[in-house]
């Protein structure tokens, strides 16, 4: 932020969120607007957006990429909307605690749900975003295939009657610091810091969790 405030004279006040998209909604429904540029999930952007709740952006006024080639062209397809500009890539990764399982380990979604020949507390983000696609690939449905079954009504009961078989041995995390915090769980789907944990493995596991969720098997 100084380097922008030096240049153009004008302050910025960062203000944190859990969910920045809540804050922004009540702003705009109150016509009180205090924010001006937010970072937000890119699912919340597409509703926000939806809503008319979000600006309209000219992609012309964005600035061309260190090469010359113009922003509309330079962003990987889909990072330019009417209404944002995506920013950032992540991933949730599949770890588990290395010691926990000295023999067979977790290398798949599927293995997450199996409490049977991996058994200990798992740890999963609160809320839908992630954990819906993560069951049913857990649950045999090809990457490529998710979000076309996720559209349906079917799709979705699937996904929640997978989840609903560990209910009880789910720890949620609402804050990416939190899995890596002393947790005692077995198996978890954090971010990719959260893996900075010792305890956690970094190997097959995290390797296959890419795979299954960004459909790079050569990562």
């Amino acid at each position: 932020m100084k380097p922008f405030e030096a240049e153009t004279g004008i302050k910025v006040t960062v203000s944190d969120a859990p969910n920045p998209a809540t804050p922004i909604k009540a702003q705009v429904e109150a016509g009180n607007v205090t924010t001006d540029i937010a970072s937000v999930e890119y699912a919340d952007a597409v509703r926000l957006c939806d809503e008319g709740l979000l600006e309209e952006v000219d992609a012309s006024i964005l600035a061309d990429g260190s090469d010359g080639v113009a922003a509309a062209d330079d962003f990987i397809e889909g990072a330019i909307t009417e209404c944002f500009v995506a920013t950032d890539v992540y991933s949730m990764v599949l770890a588990y605690d290395d010691a926990k399982f000295p023999d067979a380990k977790p290398t798949q979604p599927a293995d997450f749900f199996n409490t049977a020949d991996f058994p200990g507390k798992r740890t999963m983000r609160k809320g839908a975003k992630f954990n819906l696609e993560f069951a049913l690939m857990a649950d045999g449905v090809p990457a490529a295939e998710v979000y076309d079954l996720l559209g349906t009504p079917d799709g979705a009961d699937r996904a929640f009657a997978l989840l609903e078989t560990i209910k009880n041995d789910v720890i949620w995390w609402e804050a990416g610091a939190q899995p890596r915090n002393g947790w005692p769980m077995s198996v978890g789907s954090p971010w990719p810091p959260a893996l900075q944990r010792p305890d956690l493995c970094r190997g097959a596991g995290r390797k296959q969790a890419l795979q299954h969720c960004l459909g790079r098997p050569d990562l």
